[in-house]
């Protein structure tokens, strides 16, 4: 046991023999994949990551877990599927140039780690593809369950989008490097 804890798992592949290095500098490498594509790319870690990111946000633990062991699912904020009467006030004929703006930059973001949140199967299935400004979340209170719920005023102009998932992305990221 005690080879695993100095060595890790894999020791040809450890930097100087320390898993703890080789974890953060594995991070600090792919923060971008982090940002943009953790759905995808990172997603058994990305669970991990968003778990103990919620507890440290002050996400009902007893929920929070339930959660987990109930068959989890990741839920996007900004659903992939968005709609682009979100952007150009029902008019999907005429899509602006702000609003082809807007969709590159949500498209290179959606399937990041600050659009994604911890939810229930159920729940997941219960929000579908609506609008973030018309969903609440009561699989658990609390972290950005809460946060979420008590702002989501900030998601009705399309505008906050970017800075709202980036923001969150950041705080995660932040988390991440420092829980390691």
């Amino acid at each position: 046991m005690n080879r695993y804890l100095i060595n890790g798992f894999r020791p040809d592949l450890m930097e100087e023999q320390n898993l703890a290095l080789t974890v953060t500098n594995y991070v600090k490498n792919n923060e971008s994949n982090i940002l943009r594509n953790a759905f995808h790319w990172w997603s058994g870690k990305m669970v991990y990551a968003l778990y103990k990111f919620e507890i440290k946000q002050g996400a009902d633990l007893k929920k929070l877990r339930k959660i987990i062991k109930g068959g989890r699912s990741v839920e996007h904020i900004l659903p992939q599927e968005w709609m682009w009467e979100w952007i150009n006030e029902n008019d999907t004929k005429n899509i602006s140039d702000e609003g082809k703006r807007t969709n590159e930059e949500v498209n290179g973001i959606i399937n990041g780690i600050g659009n994604l949140l911890l939810i229930t199967g159920s729940e997941n299935s219960s929000k579908g593809n609506n609008h973030p400004k018309d969903k609440f979340y009561n699989s658990c209170s609390g972290g950005s369950y809460e946060a979420h719920n008590s702002s989501r005023d900030n998601w009705t102009d399309h505008k906050n989008w970017i800075a709202t998932i980036n923001n969150r992305g950041t705080m995660i990221l932040s988390f991440i490097k420092e829980f390691i």
